[in-house]
């Protein structure tokens, strides 16, 4: 698969045709297998999974754009992200014409007679395929029993498919996992371009700063804000980023997350210091890399989540806690796709306390696992964290980030 974003007329790239397809083929068989006639989502991650349809993030908020998915016919995309309607469905040929202006609705709905204009629609698309009071999946759909109420008056079975939708998208084709690979790839520049902006008197939100302008230059069509955190704010560990000044001895924990390739994320944490490590510093960064590839040892296809948390401590004392509810983010894994986390969602303790239902995994996963050890009782605060993404094969795991781990990144004064 390509090393590169350009499609070309003499190498094999990615196929975004056969993207497309597959990922509807996917849903519908998911669709089947549930007994649902007919989604209708709201997701923006699953437009994007069902319709190829981008829904800008200034535009989330709202939840006006959606598409309706029957069993037995095409994607029905109702959107604004252009103010002619004929123009989208020339630019996207492959719904077939059935790209709409989105009626008023989504949160700005309020009262049972305000849905009439969208129920009106949606049940035209509905009976066209003669799947009128059959069961429909409400996806991220806003106002919820609004929605449901609606439908049930029209006859309808309701049900929210958010889990059917987590596991249509968790097995990627290849061209998912070269889009993946690439959102990796343009990871790796922007913690090398960090990296050799990490000195004294640089800002956290200057270091996001610099990323973020790696990751668009190289191709990214949006970016969440990363994790920027320096000094005492990674023990424990704060996951966001402010205007702080780092300090000589600084540790610099940054997480390049969200960053998207045609909508794949990466999710990828590494750890450095302003300076020069102590050996304690030293050692407690091998506690948590070493903690996260004897989790990622465990994972190939047919192993289960169970296998990796027994690779991992789960007494809370490891990490100098008397409860295991302060543990959710200190050894974790989740799935990556178009969201940055999908399923399955699996770590040790967390405010619930005991595990999550054990899943198998299978060729075609892709997985962020990600550890976290500090020390709260030094003179200096600080705290490791390390992520890595990989997809599951028959034997294995292909990792996909490659930005050097095997020790804490010093970055000389």
């Amino acid at each position: 698969m390509p090393y590169g974003a350009l499609g070309t007329d003499r190498l094999k790239t990615i196929n975004y045709e056969r993207m497309r397809a597959y990922r509807l083929e996917r849903t519908k068989r998911l669709m089947e297998e549930e007994g649902l006639d007919v989604l209708i989502t709201w997701e923006p991650w699953n437009l994007r999974y069902i319709a190829s349809a981008y829904v800008p993030m200034s535009t989330r908020w709202s939840s006006q754009q959606f598409a309706v998915l029957p069993r037995n016919g095409d994607p029905h995309l109702f959107s604004y992200t252009c103010y002619n309607t004929e123009a989208l469905r020339e630019e996207m040929p492959w719904l077939n014409g059935k790209v709409w202006a989105a009626p008023e609705g989504g949160k700005l709905i309020t009262r049972s007679h305000q849905l009439e204009p969208f129920m009106k629609r949606v049940n035209s698309i509905i009976a066209d395929h003669s799947l009128t009071g059959g069961r429909v999946g409400l996806d991220a759909c806003p106002n919820y029993y609004l929605y449901e109420a609606a439908f049930k008056k029209d006859g309808y079975t309701v049900t929210d498919p958010a889990l059917m939708m987590f596991k249509a998208r968790m097995i990627k084709n290849e061209d998912e996992l070269a889009c993946t690979r690439y959102a990796c790839y343009a990871a790796d520049a922007a913690f090398s371009a960090i990296q050799q902006a990490i000195r004294p008197g640089v800002k956290e939100c200057e270091l996001q700063g610099i990323g973020m302008q790696a990751l668009y230059e190289l191709g990214a069509d949006e970016t969440m804000d990363f994790v920027v955190a320096s000094g005492p704010r990674t023990s424990p560990l704060h996951i966001d980023f402010t205007d702080r000044i780092v300090r000589p001895g600084d540790y610099v924990v940054i997480d390049i997350n969200g960053n998207s390739f045609n909508g794949y994320k990466s999710c990828y944490y590494r750890t450095f210091i302003c300076g020069s490590a102590t050996e304690e510093q030293k050692e407690g960064y091998e506690i948590c890399r070493k903690m996260m590839y004897d989790g990622m040892a465990q994972m190939r296809a047919g192993s289960t989540t169970d296998d990796v948390l027994d690779a991992w401590p789960s007494d809370p004392a490891y990490w100098g806690y008397d409860s295991v509810r302060w543990l959710g983010g200190h050894a974790l894994a989740h799935g990556i796709g178009l969201s940055l986390h999908e399923y399955p969602m699996f770590g040790v303790g967390g405010p619930n306390g005991g595990r999550p239902p054990c899943v198998t995994f299978e060729e075609g996963m892709v997985i962020a696992i990600e550890t976290y050890y500090g020390n709260r009782h030094s003179p200096r605060p600080y705290g490791t964290r390390l992520e890595e993404c990989v997809a599951i094969t028959k034997d294995g795991y292909e990792l996909f980030t490659k930005y050097p781990v095997g020790q804490i990144i010093e970055c000389p004064l």
